[in-house]
């Protein structure tokens, strides 16, 4: 059986809700919820409540946080032989709070040591590829884990989704970037990349900036633009697409980026266009954005889920 392998950290997601308007610079009553979350979690969680195949390569440890996401994502169906435990400090920690459209107002985040993955990785890099459909990486991990896993994904011709977070490693090594299937991430972070504000881009404009660069090395590309959907580009084909958002009644976007991805590459696995992934991924992206967990609720079969996108076929510009 192969596997979506999905390779990234835990998080322990501290959430904030206010009771009515959130008032950035004073005092809110609400309340506070504790979830297992971080974006690699979330994604293998995802693959899990879809019945799709998936393992997740990770650290926890010996905490009752640790304990509880090894035995809830191994209670989800994923495979969980690659987590490796660790004394103290195996799980982050993100903290957010939401205003009262269900928006990020505030956020921080703690990263575990990701030294003990470095040498997991370097242990079964070659067994994890021999055994993977496609590997999902999150690439803030370090440089010398991404290089490892790209040059192992490249040795058996595996292809890598990259989970852009802050840019700390991309901003420094952008070929890495450049060596996975495809790139998948906001208007923002693409614009760091070419050093241009996409912010306000529409969705034609996105495809015009996409059409102007594409004589550099850029590999398949999904640009994502909130409430006015994505922008599709794929490498393969030179063809470039448009998704409209789903509307759906906001609860917490937090996970909405996750689902996206998720959706994306389970999309690529079935051998689906990338617009037509992308559609997948905006589906997803909605159950999530209507649920206060970070991953999507168990409630869709994946046949179900790969129809779902047909109602309104994705754009094709």
């Amino acid at each position: 059986m192969k596997y979506t392998t999905v390779i990234g950290v835990s998080f322990v997601d501290v959430k904030g809700y206010p009771k009515g308007k959130y008032v950035p610079d004073g005092r809110n009553l609400g309340k506070i919820e504790t979830v297992e979350g971080g974006v690699a979690r979330n994604i293998a969680e995802n693959f899990a409540a879809c019945d799709l195949p998936v393992r997740f390569v990770s650290l926890t440890d010996r905490s009752a946080f640790g304990v509880s996401v090894t035995e809830h994502l191994r209670g989800m169906g994923v495979d969980t032989r690659y987590i490796k435990e660790v004394p103290e400090g195996g799980i982050g920690m993100w903290m957010v709070v939401l205003n009262e459209a269900g928006d990020a107002a505030g956020q921080i985040s703690m990263m575990p040591d990701t030294e003990p993955l470095l040498s997991l990785i370097d242990e079964a890099a070659d067994r994890l590829m021999e055994e993977a459909e496609s590997v999902i990486l999150e690439i803030d991990l370090g440089e010398e884990i991404a290089e490892r896993v790209i040059a192992a994904a490249e040795r058996h011709g595996v292809p890598v989704y990259a989970i852009v977070g802050n840019l700390s490693v991309i901003e420094r090594r952008p070929d890495l970037l450049f060596r996975t299937e495809c790139i998948i991430c906001n208007a923002v972070e693409f614009g760091k990349l070419f050093s241009a504000d996409l912010r306000k881009n529409s969705p034609e404009e996105m495809v015009s900036f996409l059409q102007g660069i594409r004589h550099t090395d850029l590999p398949s590309v999904i640009v994502t633009l909130g409430a006015r959907g994505s922008v599709t580009y794929d490498r393969r084909t030179g063809v470039y697409g448009i998704v409209p958002a789903e509307e759906v009644r906001v609860v917490d976007t937090s996970g909405a980026g996750d689902a996206f991805l998720s959706g994306v590459v389970m999309g690529r696995n079935h051998r689906i266009t990338l617009t037509e992934s992308a559609a997948i991924g905006t589906h997803l992206a909605a159950l999530a954005i209507g649920t206060k967990n970070s991953a999507v609720p168990k409630n869709d079969d994946v046949h179900h889920l790969l129809r779902c996108f047909i109602r309104e076929p994705a754009g094709i510009v």
